[in-house]
């Protein structure tokens, strides 16, 4: 390329190793490869415009040469860049210390000369910063770097003469450097159509540029270092829109080490060859519509991404219908990423195609999701709306988060994981649902999923997810909607609400309403009971979905009682409404009031609960086996139709008196298991 005039012609220019005063190098060649000590500016006969410093070599220096180099023509010294020296001299023998490019990269300094980009913030400096994008690319590619400053980008229908509206469109193997947080490129004026700050192409127009990179700056669609009351409109923080790659078909583009904020969206990947990339490290925060967009809404985009630690929140907050992040494409890989704090205020619908608010939003298939998080979103944490997906280690941490709902959203209407009709041959292994509120606990469930789906493995941990507001039980940590579970998935999720807790688990068709196993697990668990009244023992009840289902349970519980009162032991039904059977047949063996042993067979229906008699040896505060008995339960239940949720509890009280009653000890237990699918 050909730089600008810098100064007079015909000028000496010396070279020094500092603005000041440093070291004078003398050890160059001129473009002839004669050694030389200075260079002299071109006086136009040589056909470069009069004043440009002409194309030379040096000085020597470890690695590639000085990391600075100053100009001295009879003044103040000018910090030499490559866009200074013209033609090829505009290649350095080498980019110098940090600039992680190898020898004969291209280094642009975009707020020298002669570009000069305010870094004040006081004028717009779009055109001077596409200028050396345009020269670097025009050289074979390398790096514009914008030093800390305030940076105006202004928006223009043809960009850098792409025919693409927006900001700055990037070009073939440029870099575009910032220093940090400090060098904040702001939009201004008004944007007309949806286009990026920093793009390759727009939302209308695509264009075929390979290797583009973006780092190390803060991207902003409002003035300020502060959040605006509204993101701005349109504007998109990097917008990359790449089709029609040749050759290799990937872009292979680099986005790491940003700060977006203010924009209508924060990072959208849009073209077909946007492919191979590399997204690092990208913090976003308060967007009108999505913090990440893969792919375009209406289907298609680039595949085969790498996505690491971008974290995006705010999204969503002109309360429209978008998730924080969107993923319609396949093949992409995602790690240690997180979506949080996201709007809504809609009312709610049910179904896959609700994603208002939500962390995550996956209508692609073949993705691969490893320690990510939806965290304090108003909608869902995760709504996954196809197939062939596998989650790792991934988290919903209280979604329908009331600090995030407002207009006609409501509590407890959103889950943790929501999977859609058509998601088949799923994964989702070892992730957490939970909500951590100690009040307003407004998730639904932890992970719900349409009856329609198929081939889904799911293992995880889910706590204190509420399907009402009145809502306490573990079974709120998986549900199944619009019908019942299918035979074809398996499940293992261990639940929780407060101190009850469920193994929820299905698999083989025998067992598709789930497995609930309750148990007292420790003697702090352990309560003394001296009234004659039945009483349930709190870690030993527990909930199954009715509806004309029929399980088989059994329940072994180890206890200490009165040697003269004995213990009364016993099972109570229930139902969550006024009206459907509950039934529990059951038989007992323990030990009968003289010590001998007993057997007995009855029935517990709602209202009507019944128990034993057994013997108690005294001890009742001991430890160890000394005096302890036990009780073993074997039984059916059925929980008919009209019952959406039927309580089987086991009961204990002294037989008579006020003596040192009755206490259910650690290992008890209390298993529920379908017998039947229906």
């Amino acid at each position: 390329m050909t730089a600008p005039a810098l100064l007079a012609g015909p000028t000496e220019v010396t070279f020094w190793s500092d603005a000041v005063s440093g070291v004078r190098y003398t050890d160059l060649l001129d473009g002839a490869g004669v050694a030389v000590s200075s260079i002299v500016s071109s006086d136009g006969t040589d056909g470069l415009p009069v004043g440009t410093i002409p194309e030379f070599q040096g000085p020597d220096g470890e690695p590639y040469g000085p990391a600075d180099m100053w100009a001295d023509f009879g003044g103040a010294r000018f910090k030499l860049v490559a866009s200074d020296l013209g033609f090829a001299s505009a290649v350095r023998a080498g980019a110098g210390a940090g600039s992680e490019g190898p020898p004969g990269t291209v280094w642009v300094d975009a707020a020298g000369a002669p570009y000069f980009a305010d870094g004040t913030g006081l004028t717009d400096s779009r055109a001077s910063i596409q200028a050396a994008i345009d020269d670097v690319a025009a050289a074979g590619g390398g790096v514009v770097s914008l030093a800390r400053g305030t940076y105006q980008i202004g928006y223009v229908a043809n960009a850098g003469g792409t025919g693409a509206a927006g900001g700055l469109q990037l070009k073939d193997k440029v870099w575009l450097r910032g220093e940090g947080i400090g060098t904040r490129l702001e939009a201004t004026g008004t944007w007309s159509t949806l286009a990026g700050l920093v793009g390759i192409g727009d939302r209308a127009v695509s264009r075929a540029v390979r290797d583009a990179r973006v780092s190390d700056m803060w991207l902003k669609g409002t003035p300020g270092a502060s959040f605006a009351g509204s993101p701005a409109a349109n504007v998109h923080g990097v917008l990359l829109n790449t089709v029609g790659v040749t050759g290799e078909p990937d872009a292979v583009h680099r986005l790491h080490d940003l700060w977006i904020w203010d924009t209508e969206v924060g990072v959208a990947l849009l073209g077909t060859d946007d492919q191979a990339l590399q997204v690092q490290r990208i913090r976003g925060r308060h967007f009108r519509r999505q913090g990440l967009l893969v792919g375009k809404e209406s289907g298609g985009g680039g595949s085969d991404d790498y996505f690491l630690g971008i974290d995006v929140s705010s999204a969503n907050y002109n309360g429209g219908a978008y998730a924080g992040i969107e993923v319609y494409t396949s093949n992409n890989h995602f790690s240690q990423c997180k979506s949080w704090y996201n709007k809504r205020s809609s009312a709610f619908a049910a179904g896959a195609a609700y994603k208002d608010g939500a962390g995550w939003y996956v209508n692609g298939t073949r993705n691969i999701f490893t320690s990510c998080e939806a965290q304090d979103n108003g909608g869902h944490g995760w709504v996954v709306r196809l197939g062939k997906n596998t989650m790792a280690a991934c988290v919903a941490d209280s979604s329908n988060y009331f600090d995030n709902i407002s207009g006609s959203a409501r509590a407890n209407e959103c889950s943790g994981f929501y999977l859609g009709s058509s998601v088949t041959e799923i994964t989702l292994s070892a992730c957490l649902a939970f909500d951590r509120n100690t009040t307003n606990k407004y998730q639904k469930y932890g992970f719900a999923l349409d009856a329609a789906s198929r081939n889904v493995f799911i293992t995880g941990v889910a706590w204190d997810n509420r399907a009402t507001s009145s809502s306490a039980t573990p079974l709120d940590g998986v549900a199944w909607i619009n019908g019942a579970v299918h035979p074809s998935h398996e499940i293992l999720v261990l639940s929780a609400y407060g101190n009850n807790r469920a193994t929820i688990a299905y698999g083989d068709p025998e067992e598709a309403g789930g497995t609930v196993q309750k148990r007292q697990d420790s003697p702090g668990a352990a309560v003394v009971y001296t009234s004659p009244r039945l009483q349930d023992v709190p870690a030993l009840v527990a909930q199954v979905p009715g509806g004309s289902l029929r399980y088989r349970w059994e329940a072994l519980i180890f206890y200490r009682a009165d040697a003269v009162h004995d213990a009364r032991i016993g099972v109570r039904t229930g139902r969550d409404g006024a009206a459907g059977a509950v039934e529990a047949r059951w038989q007992a063996e323990y030990p009968g009031p003289n010590g001998s042993a007993a057997v007995s067979y009855s029935s517990s229906d709602v209202g009507d609960n019944r128990y034993v008699v057994a013997d108690g040896a005294g001890n009742v505060g001991g430890d160890g086996s000394n005096r302890q008995r036990s009780c073993r339960f074997s039984g059916t239940l059925f929980a008919g139709s009209g019952v959406g949720t039927a309580t089987l509890a086991i009961q204990v009280a002294e037989d008579g008196g006020t003596g040192d009653g009755v206490r259910v000890i650690e290992e008890s237990f209390l298993v529920i298991t379908p017998a039947a699918y229906t």
